[in-house]
């Protein structure tokens, strides 16, 4: 009996201890081919992550896949494999940037069929990436029954189902990986058509509810007049001008001219007193001055931008109480208010990462001042390519009383040309960039555009809006008033 009642306690203890210790934690897996089914070192999958641009870096991250909170940066990275921990406590989803053959590169976010993961797991990472591509693009067209289908759609989509018919055809890995990397080509370029031909036609059955704003940022009035003139001509009634204001230490009087006669030609006027680049320069009681400053100095201004790219690394530790005081300041002035973010997710730590910084820095107080909410996106810097859905209807539940945008636009600035988008000629990335986005970004509840193309100002040297992109922006204005 005695033995017994030892041997049983022997159990009762290994039960506890093993209750005691941690489960160890669940990993994934990866494999990763190219299009031609040869299997990718871990070097040559962390170079295409990387892209071929001097100074690049690795974009591997764990997100939410509800969220799109950042998890965990560079776990594929740091690990130095294929083989990983996944985050404890709730599923995850895998995000990196990834190149296809005609796009370039964007976001792909590996969901797992949408649930995440949360146990081991082996995945054939370009497979598997495809599906859930396909998966969120299906569930798009059917949150869109008013869309029409046309036929540069339809050849993109079945182009991937056929791939991805090849692959399960096969159901061998290399086969797999390569059918998926192929039909991954496909799959975002009907994304891109999807959302380009969608925003225009959204934009012009709500335009009782948000009217659309075409606009351009300028950081130089030197030419105000044929700039604005040109504005006029290619967007009117549509037509806003962003001006930033602080650029060289200004005063408002030195922008009393070019807000006048934007108004005299029909354009509305967005001021940025402090830009992302300047708020290092000043406290916090200087930020707030300027804008009581330009306020008082410039009535006539229609919209206030009380923050500009707020969740960049570069700016005050405590950006979020100037863009709180900024905005309460503007509200109780009755002005409109306007506040633009910084699009970076796994290019970006954990606090800096969009999502989580909304979560962390403006509470229901603050978002009760801002009117519009804005993303700054440029995609040599952190892609978004197919994943602008999943990040704009994302918006849209972090801000359902706000109208939301783009808050500026750009392409191959110096210093963050790291990953290319849509061709490796950067004026054509530019005219595509254009093309895509003013229209996309118009697709959404209370979705108004904005866009604010930053090299517009022809008196800045870098000025790059070219006759092509402005014809693309007429073109989008004369869709919007067609059968008017």
């Amino acid at each position: 009996m005695t033995k017994i009642l030892k041997h049983i306690q022997r159990l009762s203890l290994a039960a506890v201890v093993a209750w005691a210790m941690p489960a160890a934690a669940a990993k994934l897996a990866l494999k990763f081919y190219d299009a031609t089914g040869a299997a990718l070192t871990f070097r040559e999958a962390q170079t295409l992550q990387e892209g071929t641009m001097p100074g690049a870096f690795p974009s591997d991250a764990w997100i939410d896949p509800v969220t799109l909170r950042v998890l965990s940066p560079k776990p594929m990275t740091r690990s130095g494999g294929f083989k990983f921990r996944i985050p404890r406590g709730s599923p995850a989803a895998f995000a990196i940037n990834w190149p296809t053959s005609s796009q370039g590169y964007g976001l792909v976010i590996l969901d797992n069929g949408g649930g995440g993961f949360s146990n081991n797991a082996a995945v054939n990472f370009t497979w598997q990436a495809a599906r859930d591509m396909r998966r969120r693009l299906v569930a798009a067209l059917a949150a869109r029954p008013d869309y029409k289908r046309s036929e540069a759609f339809d050849t993109a989509l079945s182009g991937a189902d056929e791939r991805l018919g090849a692959g399960e055809k096969s159901r061998e890995e290399s086969v797999m990986g390569a059918q998926g990397q192929l039909a991954l080509d496909r799959l975002v370029e009907a994304w891109d058509i999807l959302l380009r031909e969608y925003g225009p036609a959204y934009a012009r059955a709500h335009k009782t509810e948000t009217t659309p704003w075409l606009g351009v940022t300028m950081d130089n009035v030197s030419h105000y007049q044929d700039d604005l003139d040109r504005l006029a001509g290619m967007a009117h009634p549509y037509a806003w001008v962003r001006m930033v204001f602080r650029s060289h230490g200004s005063r408002p009087w030195a922008y009393a001219a070019a807000v006048n006669y934007a108004k005299s030609k029909g354009i509305k006027v967005m001021g940025q007193p402090v830009d992302s680049s300047a708020d290092r320069h000043l406290t916090r009681a200087e930020y707030l001055q300027c804008y009581k400053d330009y306020v008082e100095g410039l009535p006539d201004v229609d919209c206030w931008e009380v923050g500009n790219e707020v969740n960049g690394g570069w700016l005050s530790s405590d950006i979020a109480k100037r863009v709180a005081d900024a905005a309460a300041y503007c509200k109780s002035q009755n002005k409109k208010t306007y506040l633009t973010l910084f699009w970076q997710l796994n290019t970006a730590e954990p606090p800096f990462a969009l999502f989580n910084w909304i979560g962390a820095n403006l509470p229901a107080d603050v978002r009760s001042n801002i009117d519009c909410i804005g993303i700054s996106q440029y995609q040599e810097l952190a892609p978004v390519g197919a994943a602008f859905d999943q990040v704009m209807r994302r918006m849209r539940v972090e801000f359902p009383r706000q109208q939301i945008g783009l808050g500026e636009l750009g392409y191959w600035i110096h210093g963050q040309r790291y990953w290319w988008a849509y061709s490796q000629d950067p004026a054509t990335a530019k005219e595509a960039i254009v093309e895509q986005y003013y229209k996309a970004s118009l697709g959404y509840a209370g979705g108004n555009g904005g866009c604010f193309w930053w090299n517009f100002a022809t008196s800045d040297s870098d000025c790059d809006f070219n006759s092509t992109m402005s014809n693309s922006v007429a073109s989008l204005r004369d869709s919007l008033d067609a059968g008017r």
